[in-house]
């Protein structure tokens, strides 16, 4: 379906009604409440992704069929033109902002690999698990961001972690 695909490709906010019911489901999944809209949102491909294959939330003007081929449409590399977005504050100075294996990085007893850190897809902020804010980056799509609860990853919200 065209019209699925330009509406990903049109870029977030990706607008969507969900039951009261599902509130948190859908904040679980990456879902923020725009009260200017009245709606739910997805601010992002990865949220906008994870909250169609939760069920909980559809696009508003979209039949089921249709948000199904979105997620295809994501699946195959969809992408949005981006203008990066700049920090809103300073978290770390300029050279602890990239990412370092042996600081940000560390072996557990169960021979895996932590990894608490990693750069956003779309803005190229480190985020960090350890910090107090360290799970949001700045950038204007506003990424929903959670931990692995196994190796501690920073991942997109809906996101499976890779190494676990």
């Amino acid at each position: 379906m065209y019209a699925a695909k330009q509406y990903v490709d049109s870029g977030p906010p990706y607008l969507g009604e969900s039951h009261f019911r599902n509130k948190d489901g859908v904040k679980s999944h990456g879902g923020r409440w725009n009260s200017d809209h009245k709606k739910w949102e997805a601010r992002d491909m990865h949220s906008l992704r994870a909250l169609i294959k939760s069920t909980l939330w559809s696009p508003c003007g979209f039949s089921r069929a249709a948000a199904w081929c979105m997620v295809d449409h994501i699946d195959k590399g969809a992408s949005v033109s981006v203008v990066v977005g700049k920090l809103l504050f300073h978290r770390r100075d300029e050279v602890d902002a990239k990412f370092d294996p042996v600081k940000d990085q560390q072996l557990l007893p169960n021979g895996k690999l932590a990894t608490y850190a990693r750069h956003c897809d779309a803005c190229s902020v480190l985020v960090d698990s350890r910090l107090q804010f360290g799970l949001e980056c700045d950038c204007s799509l506003g990424c929903a961001w959670k931990s692995c609860q196994t190796c501690s990853l920073p991942l997109f919200a809906g996101e499976a972690c890779p190494t676990c």
